[in-house]
């Protein structure tokens, strides 16, 4: 709670999303967290009721409802995928994954 107002921070590895009915208090967390952390390269933010996070487009259009939906986003990884995705696979590692460079010199201790 913050100011008497319910306060959500969404974390991800490296992505944040902050909800907060006061936008002004969310400008004011998302200035202390530029100071602490954006030092090296700023942060990147988006703001509005249609938001895309890690591919799921979050829609919050009708007041008091939220949809999810991941349609472009599996939309754009069929339109990139290879044609020719015929045959079988033992693993899914690629094939040089255990391909080493004789020439290079190994590890220390």
């Amino acid at each position: 709670m913050i100011r008497g107002k319910q306060f959500t921070i969404l974390w991800h590895v490296d992505n944040l999303q902050i909800s907060l009915v006061k936008k002004a208090l969310v400008e004011e967390i998302l200035k202390k967290l530029m100071t602490q952390f954006g030092q090296d390269s700023p942060l990147t933010t988006s703001r509005g009721e249609v938001l895309d996070y890690l591919g799921i487009q979050i829609d919050y259009l009708v007041k008091g409802k939220v949809s999810f939906s991941m349609k472009e986003y599996i939309k754009k990884l069929l339109d990139e995928v290879p044609f020719d995705m015929g045959g079988v696979a033992n693993t899914p590692a690629a094939n040089h994954l255990f391909s080493t460079n004789e020439n290079e010199k190994n590890l220390t201790e």
